[in-house]
């Protein structure tokens, strides 16, 4: 009851409003401005506060956020997941809240040691505090790394501090963005035209960034072929529909004869290649006599360690294996499986006994290009991802996105690998069972894509690409070491006036 009393209080709706309000910059919606002014009115509302009500002021905040932002939690949980509505309202409220836990102490700190109401408080304690928490939210307890702020700028001028400090770089000249018009609103004329000065220059220096090539062609451009299926997840792994989802991928696949590479999504044979060995051999025949190298996502299992895993597997004009490396908690594997596994029997999970694969692993080759496969999650973290892309001309994700139902998740994993492409320089093939499929260029933009929810071939073209971006050889640390010393700077300044 004292919370919902403390809710009256504007500062706490209005906290609440601008996390709503912020998920709205993010895809599909793409109302950058927001990715903006919603930090502007949380920063707004927590100048005044105590610890305790920066503690509530920023829950709420993440509540706002993350509860209209990862809404299609409980769509995968409910809908494919076969739990009940109470359940799966249950499971995704207890998500929401652990992750608004990330803004609550982030309002905490802010209003306990920020010094709020100083500009070195504003302009350097919010946006490094802010990119701290969501780095750390990237990894924690194996992470989870949507709807970091960055993104929200994907269209902007922004970005282009992805090819030198990756989204956490957008995301920090993001909320200094938001701090500064703050700072213009509340200070004197003369510290008015020092930021306006200033955000005139860091979003100049995005824009030159976005417009410098980093990477290089590596040979001519290559046609590509993305495979479509739509194969319903209440049927993709039953035994008695199989026949009917290998014949779907065979009459696609030959729509996309012809390419020189051809992409099918993850898990899109829900077999064991020694059960299908028949199918196996027949399309790796057909790929070699069109000269065609083809990746198709399908489950491995090593007899000898009795493990699973989510894999994927080149065959005509091509050789190599990827093993997932990084699962997703509660739907490939269960954490804490003694505990945990009784309470979660009620989920009809069919891929939940994955291993994880290698961390190191060789690239996969196809038509003599080295590619990069990402598998459905592994994309949404950047340092992973910047890890595995190191010598590779061609960055693939296969994902079975059908999780998602008809929700925002989507748009946001699609809106994800744009952003890997800008920090890699690379072009993205990204095959999908049930969409996006597309194709996205090494400046984050969408050549091509299908409609979702039906099957389909995307066919166009990429250009193979080396070299490295700022980001791919200097890593994270410089970021962090900013961002350290923006606090360091932060300590004196705030004792100044």
């Amino acid at each position: 009851m004292k919370i919902l009393k403390k809710l009256h209080n504007r500062y706490e709706l209005l906290s609440l409003i601008a996390g709503a309000l912020l998920s709205l910059s993010f895809a599909p919606f793409n109302q950058f401005y927001l990715g903006i002014l919603c930090p502007a009115l949380f920063l707004l509302c927590l100048q005044k506060a105590n610890p305790t009500q920066g503690f509530l002021r920023g829950l709420l905040f993440g509540i706002g956020l993350y509860g209209a932002g990862v809404s299609w939690v409980y769509v995968s949980i409910h809908t494919y997941g076969n739990a009940s509505v109470i359940l799966s309202i249950l499971i995704t409220a207890l998500l929401v809240a652990f992750l608004a836990l990330f803004s609550a102490f982030l309002g905490l700190l802010l209003t306990k040691y920020g010094k709020l109401n100083k500009l070195p408080g504003i302009l350097l304690a919010f946006p490094a505090l802010w990119v701290i928490f969501e780095w750390i939210r990237s990894w924690l307890f194996t992470g989870f790394p949507w709807l970091l702020l960055g993104y929200s700028q994907i269209d902007s001028p922004l970005a282009g501090f992805a090819t030198v400090f990756s989204v956490f770089g957008v995301s920090l000249a993001t909320a200094f963005t938001s701090a500064a018009l703050i700072g213009i609103w509340q200070n004197p004329k003369r510290a008015r035209l020092y930021l306006i000065l200033g955000l005139f220059a860091l979003w100049g220096t995005g824009t030159a960034l976005k417009s410098i090539e980093w990477t290089r062609p590596a040979g001519t451009s290559i046609s590509v072929s993305l495979v479509q299926g739509n194969i319903p997840q209440e049927t993709k792994w039953s035994q008695y529909y199989q026949d009917q989802i290998l014949n779907t991928y065979q009459k696609l696949n030959q729509q996309a004869i012809g390419s020189q590479l051809i992409f099918w999504p993850e898990a899109a044979i829900p077999a064991l290649p020694e059960q299908v060995a028949g199918f196996m051999n027949q399309l790796s025949q057909t790929a070699k006599q069109n000269n065609t190298a083809i990746m198709l996502g399908i489950p491995l299992y090593n007899y000898s360690t009795q493990q699973y895993y989510n894999a994927a597997v080149v065959l005509g004009n091509g050789h190599g294996v990827y093993l997932k490396r990084h699962l997703v908690p509660f739907g490939e594997y269960v954490p804490l499986l003694n505990i945990l596994g009784p309470i979660l029997n009620s989920l009809n999970i069919p891929m939940s006994g994955m291993t994880p694969g290698p961390d190191e692993q060789t690239l996969p080759i196809m038509q003599s290009i080295p590619v990069a496969v990402f598998i459905c999650y592994e994309s949404a973290f950047p340092e992973e991802f910047r890890n595995f892309t190191q010598n590779a001309e061609l960055i693939a994700t296969l994902s079975d996105d059908s999780w998602f139902g008809h929700s925002l998740g989507f748009y946001q994993h699609e809106e994800m690998d744009q952003m890997r492409a800008i920090e890699t320089g690379r072009y993205i093939v990204r095959a999908t069972n049930s969409g996006e499929t597309s194709v996205v260029d090494p400046h984050g933009k969408v050549l091509a894509k299908i409609p979702s929810f039906e099957p389909g071939v995307l066919k166009s073209s990429i250009i193979p690409m080396n070299g490295n971006t700022p980001w791919m050889m200097i890593g994270i640390w410089p970021l962090l070491g900013l961002v350290l010393l923006m606090l360091i700077l932060f300590l004196p300044l705030s004792k100044e006036g």
